[in-house]
């Protein structure tokens, strides 16, 4: 299939904006947020006006208040548009090479679901580390809980600990017997030690 895509700043650059400003604003906002607290999206007024001062002088630009809000807003749905791009089945990110590679039918499949993922077509998202930083801050880590597994020999004997009220639950100490399965394997269990050698 022959994609007929632009480059990645025909998407990212519209007007006054740079990739340099980019880099500077986001700089900006990471240094400025040490020690206070906002929701990524809602940057306060006197944040703004200074990071409008910061970027004005070295670009020569006339910005104001709502020209960084509203890019603030834009990178916030790059990062979340990259984000989404590099969880899609199919889709693999190669950081090193800073490229995004996928069949033609996951691209396909991407560009029905998102037309803006077409940005990444050619390479990788050029201030994910900037973006990550300042806008990753409140993304959800799903970590799943530490499972116990019990792992036994063909016939060894387990005891079950309950002081469950529950009727047929099984009682302290009352063995129970293990059926043997060939496919088990038994490992040790690390276990931290809470007992103080002697000295």
């Amino acid at each position: 299939m022959n994609f007929i895509i632009p480059p990645q700043a025909v998407f990212f650059y519209k007007g006054k904006w740079t990739p340099e400003m980019d880099a500077m604003l986001l700089s900006t906002l990471i240094t400025l947020r040490r020690g206070r607290e906002w929701e990524d999206g809602n940057v306060p007024e006197d944040v703004l006006r200074n990071v409008r001062d910061v970027i004005m002088h070295p670009f020569g630009m006339d910005l104001t208040t709502d020209d960084i809000a509203g890019r603030v807003k834009l990178l916030k749905a790059r990062y979340i548009s990259f984000k989404k791009l590099v969880k899609t089945n199919g889709v693999q990110w190669n950081p090193q090479h800073r490229i995004v590679v996928a069949s033609d039918s996951t691209w396909n499949f991407i560009f029905k679901r998102d037309a803006s993922a077409a940005a990444y077509f050619y390479r990788d998202e050029p201030d994910f580390s900037l973006l990550a930083s300042f806008f990753g801050q409140f993304d959800v880590k799903v970590e799943f809980p530490q499972e116990v597994i019990a792992i036994s020999d063909n016939s060894a004997e387990v005891i079950v600990l309950s002081d469950s009220d529950v009727p047929y639950a099984p009682n302290r100490v009352q063995p129970i017997y293990s059926p043997s399965d060939s496919d088990e394997v038994t490992s040790p269990m690390p276990v931290p030690s809470w007992r103080h050698l002697p000295k």
